[in-house]
């Protein structure tokens, strides 16, 4: 048992973590429009909470900008990871999520592309905002649940989320 759980682990890593190809292009633009209720998950000061303390983190590196976004309510949440290179190239992406049902299904995630609007460019600017939807392939399985006739799935899906700093 515990030889199949760490190759799922590994499985899951690989295919969760989508590392250095080219999932898009970030594009500068004009944004007016973010706190107008929308089809986008918001990330930022207004819905953090005691169990998060920043739903919204951006990190520079010389060549490398990491954006973080992050909820958590108790019940579920989800965590995302964009990385851009100085081209604003978005060329390693992360999404997971989690909740506190403990079923015995997993549910893992695989990053097919990236749409990614911002602002201003990262490297030039502390005051980031974007909005971005992620591409990606769900993979379900449905574990001990299939005595119940859950069946493994596959599905595309697409996240909607939109994340800007705090007011300092």
């Amino acid at each position: 048992m515990k030889q199949y759980t760490l190759l799922l682990l590994i499985v899951i890593i690989n295919l969760s973590c989508s590392k250095n190809q080219n999932l898009g292009q970030a594009a500068i633009t004009e944004i007016n429009s973010y706190n107008q209720k929308d089809s986008y998950f918001p990330h930022d000061c207004k819905t953090e909470s005691e169990l998060v303390d920043k739903m919204f983190e951006l990190k520079k590196g010389e060549d490398i900008i990491t954006i973080n976004n992050y909820t958590d309510n108790g019940l579920n949440g989800h965590y995302i990871t964009l990385k851009l290179n100085s081209k604003l190239e978005i060329f390693e992406a992360y999404y997971s999520e989690f909740t506190d049902v403990d079923d015995g299904s997993k549910t893992f995630f695989e990053i097919d592309s990236v749409d990614l609007k911002l602002n201003s460019n990262p490297f030039n600017s502390e005051k980031v905002i974007g909005y971005y939807s992620i591409y990606l392939t769900q993979y379900y399985l449905a574990g001990k649940l299939k005595k119940e006739g859950m069946k493994d799935d596959i599905t595309k899906l697409e996240f909607r989320g939109k994340f800007k700093p705090c007011k300092n």
